[in-house]
């Protein structure tokens, strides 16, 4: 029976929440998709090389139930969240012998030089580069997407409040979105560079987000400070003290 290791911090990882942001999915589905796609790739892309098996978009799509003509959407999110790597014909599944390599080396435990080529497969430098078009939800139309790809395009106000609210539950509401408040978010968007790559801006955000959910002091839990909220988040200097927190946190 085939099996893939799968750990708990997975439905808090930022690039869950990112791929949630782009496809337009709650934490239940984004992590249901993510394990039907591991499992699909376990049985039919055991090196985790996409491009050596040449499958399009739309049968990857149709791999974790979505119809093949989503497979272009599904595909650049995985990509732009960073479940995917891609790069001048080099399109694999990120990280794959990381979580993968001692199913492959007990599977083939009788014949090591399949599961040497597998590892090979996967030990090829590769640097992801950015979309050429970059995704954000339509939050009239949750399951589609809209491009942001244009420097300069303003950040979401609502996507960001709404990501706020789900990541950090034990903080104050962001409910409203007045002119202030909106600018306090621009000044953070630029700060986190969303006037140039929209995609890492809401990277780093989802970071800021889950350090202070993570955090006791951050989050209220040890009783110790009551003043962390969204806004105090969006300061650009509090943006630097929780991403440099973070970065600690996971040894970055």
């Amino acid at each position: 029976m085939a099996w893939i290791e799968s750990h708990q911090t997975l439905p808090n990882h930022p690039k869950t929440h990112a791929l949630m942001g782009l496809m337009g999915w709650d934490t239940d589905t984004a992590i249901g998709k993510l394990h039907r796609f591991w499992w699909w790739c376990l049985d039919y892309v055991e090196s985790g090389d996409l491009s050596d098996k040449g499958y399009n978009d739309g049968v990857l799509a149709m791999s974790v139930g979505l119809p093949s003509e989503r497979g272009k959407d599904f595909v650049d999110a995985m990509v732009a969240a960073g479940w995917l790597d891609r790069r001048d014909g080099v399109f694999r599944i990120h990280n794959w012998w990381k979580y993968t390599g001692r199913y492959w080396k007990a599977k083939y435990r009788q014949t090591p030089e399949r599961w040497q080529v597998i590892k090979d497969s996967c030990m090829t430098p590769v640097t992801t580069t950015a979309l050429s078009t970059t995704m954000q939800p339509n939050q009239t139309r949750p399951n589609q997407t809209k491009d942001i790809s244009s420097v300069g395009k303003p950040p979401d106000c609502e996507f960001l409040a709404k990501l706020y609210n789900e990541t950090c539950p034990t903080l104050p509401k962001c409910r409203f979105l007045k002119e202030p408040r909106k600018r306090v978010i621009r000044t953070a968007w630029r700060h986190c560079g969303g006037h140039k790559d929209p995609e890492d801006a809401i990277k780093q955000i989802t970071c800021v987000f889950e350090e202070a959910n993570a955090s006791d002091f951050h989050s209220g839990r040890d009783g110790k400070w009551k003043g962390c909220n969204f806004d105090w988040l969006m300061k650009p200097k509090n943006i630097t003290k929780m991403l440099e927190a973070w970065g600690e946190r996971h040894g970055i």
